[in-house]
């Protein structure tokens, strides 16, 4: 379970790749038996002339 500003959301460890907005409040919770893995990483837009 991901809460991201306040709103709780799933997402399923099923591979899937899951872009948020880690600037606002953000908190995760594994509910589940076995540990997981999370990947974060910093996808910036880059505006070329």
């Amino acid at each position: 379970m991901m809460v991201i500003d306040n709103v709780a959301k799933h997402m399923p460890a099923d591979g899937s790749v899951w872009v948020t907005n880690n600037t606002k409040y953000h908190n995760a919770f594994n509910g589940g038996e076995e540990n997981r893995i999370h990947l974060v990483a910093c996808v910036l837009d880059y505006k070329f002339n």
